[in-house]
């Protein structure tokens, strides 16, 4: 009887550990699963945040592209034609102070060549 509850015990241990090995067996490929599901997910965001970045850069290419012509539209035509000067205005006339007679300079300068000659 010894040998029958020895191989009872035998193959109850057996059976155990072939439930043992299948559970364990179930939890790896979970394990796995859920690491390709990961790395699946991290490729996914990383593919999405990457095309965001590329709209956002396109989109903000086109901006500056806008702003820029539209500067040099402008500066165009600020140059093209300058605006006219105002007019200046009228100086005020000022009265002489000075208003004594006028007097030569020279002495000679009052009299006529002809008499400058004969001297």
């Amino acid at each position: 009887m010894s040998i029958l509850r020895i191989g009872i015990w035998t193959l109850l241990a057996l059976a155990g550990l072939a439930c043992e090995n299948e559970e364990e067996y179930q939890r790896q490929v979970d394990r796995a699963i859920q690491k390709a599901l990961q790395e699946r997910m991290v490729q996914y965001e990383q593919n999405k945040r990457a095309e965001c970045e590329r709209r956002i850069l396109e989109a903000a290419k086109q901006q500056a592209d806008s702003i820029i012509l539209a500067e040099a539209r402008l500066a165009v035509r600020r140059k093209a034609k300058p605006p006219k000067p105002d007019k200046p205005e009228k100086p005020e006339l000022k009265p002489l102070s000075d208003t004594a007679a006028l007097k030569p300079v020279l002495s000679d300068s009052l009299r006529s060549p002809d008499t400058n000659a004969t001297k």
